[in-house]
């Protein structure tokens, strides 16, 4: 299906599977909203939406046109003004985008100083590897460099082609290199979590495996599990950078 058809599927499966809702609101989007700073936040990926049922004060994006977003913009040529923004949210964009180092550099423009970029994103550990690798439809393709300007994707990706091994390899492997080209945003903050709940309630797929009335026990033994295995199981991370007046050393 082409992309304005993969959105609107999306929407339905939302809107008729409340425990999907559910993770996402705790889990996925408090960690974006619950980490900003005072000031306006820009969405870059808004997608379906979603935003604007947690928080309808957030500018929602997509580069796909839609009547769920405010704006329709390409990350890598954002159309605000120089230190506009004081919080920038992401979930599931970075490992989606051409350049992301390009995509950083804009939002680092368009951030002010003292401004954060949180993002939640797909996160390598030996368990997601296999997850994303034999169980989901995009690729996890570990050779990636996602710290070199050169684009990542062939011409002519769709927006929703990814590579699940982007954040992780940019973020733990190529980091140092990256700071040379974003000098001015600091790594504040790597935080693993998920795989149980996700994994039972089987995503965006129609199919549900996991109750309302065994969320909460379900939920308490995933946290319990990654305070000692997160290294090894996590399925996803939050990730903060903050912008700082001077170049970061």
């Amino acid at each position: 299906m082409d992309d304005s058809a993969y959105l609107l599927a999306h929407r339905a499966v939302w809107q008729n599977k409340p425990i999907l809702r559910r993770i996402y609101t705790e889990q996925f989007y408090r960690r974006l909203l619950d980490n900003r700073v005072a000031g306006d936040t820009l969405e870059i990926g808004s997608g379906p939406g979603f935003m604007r049922e947690i928080d309808p004060a957030v500018i929602r994006t997509d580069i796909v046109p839609s009547t769920f977003v405010s704006a329709v913009v390409d990350g890598h040529r954002l159309p605000f003004g120089d230190e506009q923004f004081a919080n920038v949210v992401m979930l599931d964009v970075l490992h989606h985008i051409n350049r992301p180092i390009v995509l950083l550099q804009e939002l680092s423009r368009v951030l002010k100083v003292g401004g954060r970029i949180i993002m939640v994103e797909p996160w390598i550990t030996p368990f997601s590897t296999f997850v994303y690798t034999y169980l989901h439809q995009e690729v996890c393709n570990l050779t990636v460099e996602p710290w070199r300007e050169s684009e990542q994707f062939t011409q002519g990706k769709r927006a929703f082609d990814g590579n699940a091994a982007i954040p992780y390899r940019l973020f733990v492997n190529g980091w140092e290199q990256a700071q040379v080209q974003l000098p001015q945003l600091q790594l504040v903050e790597i935080e693993q979590f998920s795989w149980l709940t996700y994994l039972l309630s089987f995503g965006f797929k129609p199919i549900n495996a996991l109750p309302m009335g065994l969320y909460d026990l379900t939920y308490r033994l995933e946290q319990q599990s990654l305070t000692g295995l997160g290294n090894w199981i996590s399925l996803r991370a939050k990730v903060i950078l903050q912008k700082s007046p001077h170049q970061v050393r």
